[in-house]
C-alpha cells in the first residue's frame, strides 16, 4: 500500500466511526430519555473546535514546507544561472564543453523535480540524483582544472584570484543546497 492511501483510509475510518458514534448516541438517547442531560451541543462544539485547530495546524505546516521548498528551488536556479554566466571568465576554447555540461546538468535537475511527486518512481529519482551529482562533480573538475591553469600565475604570487574565490563560494553553497534538497 502506498503512502498516498494512508490519509485517505484514515479519513474514511474517522467518518465511519463518527457515524457509528452518532447512531449509538441516538439509540442511547431514545432508550434513556428521562436521564438524558441534552448537553451534546457543547461536546460537539468542543470536538469541532479541536478538529478545526488540527486542520489549521496541518495546513500551516504544509504551506511552510511548500514555501521552503520553493525558496530552495529558486536559490538553486539562481546559483546555476550565476555559475553559467561566470563561465565567461574562462578562456574561449574551454567554454563550449562546460556550457554543454551545464545544459545537461539543468536537464537532470529538472528531471529530478518532475519525479519527486511520483512515490512509485523512487528508484528512478535516486538514479537521476546520482547522475546529477556525477555531472556536478564533472563540471567542478573541468572548471577547476581550467581555472587553475588561468589562476596559477596569480596563485604563485600569493593572490588566489577573484574568479576562483567566487567559484569556490558558489560551489560550497551549491553543495549545501543539494544536501538539503536530497534529504527526505
Amino acid at each position: 500500500m502506498t503512502f498516498f492511501w494512508f490519509p485517505v483510509l484514515l479519513v474514511v475510518a474517522i467518518l465511519l466511526l463518527m457515524e457509528a458514534g452518532r447512531r449509538f448516541g441516538i439509540r442511547w438517547r431514545n432508550r434513556n430519555r428521562e436521564n438524558s442531560l441534552g448537553a451534546s451541543g457543547t461536546v460537539e462544539a468542543a470536538v469541532f473546535g479541536l478538529m478545526g485547530l488540527l486542520i489549521a495546524f496541518t495546513f500551516y505546516g504544509a504551506e511552510t514546507r511548500f514555501e521552503t521548498r520553493r525558496s530552495l528551488i529558486v536559490d538553486e536556479a539562481n546559483a546555476i544561472a550565476t555559475a553559467y554566466l561566470r563561465l565567461d571568465l574562462l578562456p574561449e576554447n574551454a567554454q563550449p564543453e562546460l556550457r554543454e555540461n551545464f545544459r545537461e546538468y539543468v536537464k537532470s535537475r529538472l528531471a529530478i523535480y518532475q519525479k519527486i511527486p511520483d512515490w512509485e518512481a523512487m528508484e528512478a529519482l535516486k538514479s537521476e540524483l546520482t547522475h546529477s551529482t556525477s555531472l556536478q562533480r564533472q563540471i567542478w573538475k573541468q572548471h577547476s582544472e581550467r581555472l587553475l591553469r588561468r589562476v596559477r600565475p596569480w596563485a604563485e604570487g600569493g593572490c588566489e584570484g577573484q574568479a576562483w574565490r567566487r567559484w569556490r563560494r558558489w560551489w560550497g553553497q551549491r553543495q549545501r543546497d543539494v544536501a538539503i534538497t536530497s534529504t527526505p
